[in-house]
């Protein structure tokens, strides 16, 4: 698959953008608009995609990984000894070779020096009914030291050489000139995305695109998103994920921002995996034994609120955060790029859960890279058939999390590329019993 190389968001693309959120504000039911999503998403990688198929690109994207593992069994050195980055690397090395129309080179390593770091922040309604340790005010302190680089995301980043930026999707203590208008979406995409290649290029790291100024509503009592709002977030995220694909980068990491999104997080994995919020709720950044009870008995409400709901786009909208709904996006588009996502903690798991429930296909471009503390997370990755490498008990949040795994990723990617084969090693080739083992 060769994508095309445009770099610039096209009237066409977000003119379909314009059509889903005119049918969201005319009423259209989720199931419908979780059809009319599932469209545009598939209608973008067809085009993307010109020569394959889905089916015919999925079958590449198997022999090319086929192919990365047989070139590591050739290296000199014990078989499967680096373990879970191997397959990290075949990963990657399949996503690229069939987005950059290669065949298969065993001498060339993937390409991991330039990435793009998008935090996504809003406040949560939720925020109201004590769930959390901090008040809703933090969400903007944070989001604005994310900008100038003083946040553990913005210093990983820039340490290890990658763009990022933060985008106010709704924060209170944020004030922005302007909230965007469903009616006029495709117009604001436009001017959204360009303006964000801009601030990437400056280096200044910080985008207004407001989507409600007070964040979600709270989720306990109502709807935490409306239904044109929440396709005006998807369709962000999903926008800055093709201008990722098309601007070259190698990889994507989707961060989040937003006091209460631990809350909102589990109350969609609750109901994903249909479980009681008691057996996977955490403690988020911090809570004391009768606020944790009061986080409890807030989830419990809301999934009861929200019972007969089973549409991603429905539970996103009941349940989510722009936040969440803007990752969604964002990793729709990756899928459509063949663009690998290095995951984070519990949001980013939950949005890339939502997302596969629209297109299944997208787990094919995502990457754990550690355990989050938070309870549901491997319970959302082993849903997804993935399983994340890193022990490290972290719940930062952000999006940092996955730049832990970054530095060992091209350590990995390293001797890749440099660790003679056995015949150059002079070392006789080691036998495979990998499948014997397994028995």
């Amino acid at each position: 698959m060769q994508l095309k190389k445009s770099g610039k968001t096209e009237n066409g693309a977000v003119n379909k953008w314009q059509s889903l959120i005119n049918s969201a504000a005319a009423e259209l039911d989720f199931e419908g608009l979780n059809e009319g999503l599932k469209k545009l998403v598939l209608d973008s990688f067809s085009q993307e995609s010109e020569a394959l198929d889905l089916k015919a690109y999925l079958k590449a994207l198997a022999a090319a990984k086929a192919d990365s593992a047989a070139n590591w069994n050739q290296l000199c050195k014990p078989l499967h000894s680096l373990g879970v980055l191997e397959s990290s690397i075949n990963q990657i090395y399949a996503l690229q070779t069939a987005r950059r129309g290669r065949s298969f080179d065993p001498r060339r390593a993937v390409s991991l020096q330039r990435g793009l770091v998008a935090v996504f922040a809003a406040d949560n309604g939720v925020v109201a009914e004590g769930v959390s340790q901090v008040g809703a005010e933090v969400t903007a302190t944070v989001l604005k030291n994310i900008a100038q680089k003083k946040a553990s995301v913005a210093i990983l980043a820039q340490d290890q050489g990658l763009d990022i930026l933060a985008v106010n999707l709704g924060c209170r203590d944020l004030p922005s000139s302007k909230t965007v208008e469903s009616d006029n979406l495709s117009t604001e995409l436009l001017e959204s995305i360009a303006q964000a290649e801009r601030i990437i290029a400056a280096d200044s790291n910080y985008l207004d695109f407001v989507l409600r100024p007070a964040g979600s509503r709270n989720l306990m009592r109502e709807a935490a998103l409306s239904k044109t709002e929440l396709i005006a977030a998807i369709a962000f995220g999903y926008n800055l994920g093709i201008y990722a694909g098309q601007a070259g980068y190698d990889f994507v990491i989707g961060g989040e921002m937003g006091i209460g999104n631990t809350t909102s997080s589990t109350a969609l994995a609750a109901a994903i995996l249909a479980i009681a919020p008691a057996e996977i709720a955490g403690r988020g950044a911090g809570l004391s034994d009768a606020a944790y009870e009061q986080k409890v008995q807030v989830l419990q409400q809301a999934l009861e609120r929200c019972a007969g709901i089973s549409e991603p786009l429905g539970l996103l909208a009941a349940l989510g955060g722009f936040d969440i709904a803007a990752l969604v996006g964002f990793y729709l588009a990756a899928f459509v790029c063949s663009l690998p996502v290095l995951l984070d903690g519990l949001i980013t798991i939950v949005a890339a859960t939502v997302a596969s429930l629209i297109i299944p296909e997208v787990s094919t471009v995502l990457i754990p890279t550690h355990r989050p503390r938070e309870k549901a997370s491997l319970r959302l990755l082993a849903k997804l058939g993935l399983e994340a490498p890193l022990e490290l008990d972290l719940a930062l949040g952000e999006g940092a999390g996955a730049l832990f795994y970054l530095p060992i990723l091209r350590a990995a990617n390293l001797i890749y590329r440099k660790l003679p084969s056995f015949a150059e090693g002079k070392v006789e080739q080691y036998k495979d019993f990998k499948d014997e083992e397994a028995k």
